[in-house]
């Protein structure tokens, strides 16, 4: 209440973890607007049954606006043996901008402990890793079949944990025409999440046959 007192303009910006908490923001604020994430895809979620290869369709507009940013805080032929290794950093952000800086970051840290000229593969490699196994240690086993069912589904699956898949960005939220989600690039890439995906497809099958 404190907060809407005030006559001025005012812009508040919260994680929107405080949106999807039973005390969410959105009961004492209207029409909160929710930044989306960079779509990284070629795919819009606006084409009912229209599917999608996540590490094959990628958008070049998104990636490019994704590696612009980065090109503007590094020099990149001076500090990367290539152009394509900021790429993949881009696709493992999921275009989330703040994953993005923190593995450019970690690639360079640790291409300058190894007294690397430039940043190699490797680095990217182990910048990308780091962040997998940081979602790896807080994501409880249990949210994997989740997971599993918003990759298929692009959108909750749930009244529980998804929620809170986006409270901790397992899961990122695009939107445009139409609103749609999946799961984090470095969360798909844990062995959990590979065998929830196996599993629910096995499922699937079972009940069609």
């Amino acid at each position: 209440a404190q907060l809407q007192e005030l006559h001025c303009p005012v812009i508040y910006t919260v994680p929107i973890g405080a949106l999807y908490t039973p005390k969410g923001i959105g009961k004492s604020f209207e029409n909160p607007h929710i930044v989306p994430m960079i779509n990284i895809y070629h795919y819009s979620g606006d084409r009912p049954g229209e599917t999608f290869d996540p590490d094959v369709d990628f958008s070049l507009d998104g990636l490019a606006a994704m590696a612009s940013l980065v090109e503007r805080r590094v020099d990149v032929d001076a500090v990367f043996e290539s152009k394509a290794q900021v790429y993949d950093l881009c696709k493992a952000s999921g275009g989330h901008l703040r994953f993005l800086m923190q593995m450019v970051r970690e690639a360079c840290l640790i291409a300058e402990g190894l007294e690397h000229v430039k940043v190699q593969d490797a680095d990217v490699t182990f910048a990308i890793k780091q962040l997998q196994f940081r979602f790896e240690r807080e994501i409880p086993s249990i949210y994997y079949e989740v997971l599993a069912k918003i990759a298929q589904e692009k959108e909750q699956v749930d009244d529980f944990i998804s929620p809170e898949t986006l409270y901790i960005t397992a899961v990122l939220e695009y939107n445009g025409e139409s609103r749609w989600m999946y799961p984090n690039p470095v969360v798909r890439r844990s062995t959990l999440f590979q065998e929830a995906l196996i599993k629910l497809s096995h499922e699937q099958q079972t009940e069609q046959s």
